[in-house]
């Protein structure tokens, strides 16, 4: 396919444009050329487009990688997909070859590479990804339950490694998306109670639709205080979604239980008592994106279970990225979807 197409392209520190680029083309056996359905403005994107940014970008890089896709056009060596096919994507790219790759932990691969920051991505009408990390689902599934698979698939990574239990009572530290994503999938995996610190009014129904039990202010409320009232043991999970509270997460966690750690911040130091580690026998997992998750992914959203369409404050065209940014940048959004045709749903 050839003809230009439009596009958000990351220029320079803090600075992006809105125009054309031509079709992206196959170049290799396993490319999957897809048209883009709808795409979404992630906390990553925001990041991007920081000044100093926190995540880099190859200027000249389409950004984006939050999609629901359709297949136009396959390599040779792709069997499991066929123009037309309904798809969500995994926009981290491991080499496949050094150690850790080959040791299962391809997340982690000290080689990857990401479309939206070295590779072109989601914010257009057109991208090529690898077969590798797209997985089909159903034509039905709404595109507002769809749009929701990448991050999903990172909250599956940490779900994969906490084998919650029924009835076990959680604690997330953090009200942001992530924070919303655990209080569902974790009420959908039988726990207890919930309770979840959210200092936003605006977000409060928000954590409520998702599920949770309790929602503590913590400039109004003692968080410990109120899970000794809830949860006298401790809770059995406490789970850090904002990458500075992991002290936290070990003081509410009950002898035997489990941190998992899934917030992140290069620039924040935390001190860490190891005492009480050891004392209180606690698990700590470090989780980050998904290992092997994105068809388990593809498979709630067929079956309808994954629904957070609730969470989608505003529906944009492409050309009104700058209006989905700032309202990301001012907490005013919680998902942006963008449609790179302008076919609003």
């Amino acid at each position: 396919m050839q003809g230009m197409m439009d596009c958000v392209v990351f220029t320079e520190v803090g600075k992006y444009e809105i125009t054309q680029k031509p079709i992206p083309q196959l170049k290799r056996p396993n490319d999957v050329l897809v048209k883009v359905l709808a795409c979404s403005i992630c906390g990553t994107d925001v990041h991007i487009l920081a000044t100093p940014p926190q995540y880099p970008a190859i200027p000249g890089t389409i950004i984006g990688h939050e999609i629901v896709g359709e297949v136009v056009e396959c390599g040779e060596a792709v069997t499991g997909f066929k123009p037309g096919d309904r798809l969500i994507m995994d926009n981290n790219i491991a080499c496949g070859t050094c150690e850790i790759c080959k040791k299962g932990d391809y997340n982690v691969c000290p080689n990857m590479k990401s479309i939206g920051m070295e590779y072109d991505g989601a914010f257009a009408q057109y991208l090529v990804c690898p077969d590798s990390n797209l997985a089909k689902i159903n034509k039905d599934v709404p595109l507002d339950n769809a749009i929701f698979a990448e991050p999903l698939n990172v909250a599956m990574g940490g779900m994969k490694k906490l084998h919650i239990m029924p009835g076990d009572n959680v604690v997330i530290i953090g009200g942001g998306p992530f924070g919303m994503y655990f209080t569902k999938l974790c009420k959908m995996a039988g726990a207890g109670k919930v309770i979840i610190t959210g200092r936003s009014e605006a977000r409060r129904k928000y954590l409520l639709e998702s599920g949770a039990d309790r929602i503590v202010n913590t400039r109004e409320e003692d968080l410990k205080a109120v899970v000794q009232e809830e949860m006298p043991l401790g809770a059995d999970i406490t789970i850090e979604c904002v990458g500075t509270t992991i002290d936290q997460c070990i003081d509410l966690v009950r002898p035997g239980g489990t941190v998992l750690v899934i917030g992140l911040n290069d620039k924040a130091e935390q001190t860490i008592s190891q005492h009480w580690i050891a004392r209180k026998g606690i698990t700590i997992l470090g989780s980050f994106i998904g290992v092997n998750v994105l068809q388990t992914v593809a498979s709630g959203l067929n079956s309808g279970q994954l629904d957070f369409s609730y969470m989608i404050t505003h529906r944009l065209p492409l050309k009104d990225f700058e209006i989905g940014l700032e309202a990301m940048r001012t907490s005013q959004a919680i998902e942006v979807v963008l449609y790179p045709w302008d076919d609003i749903r």
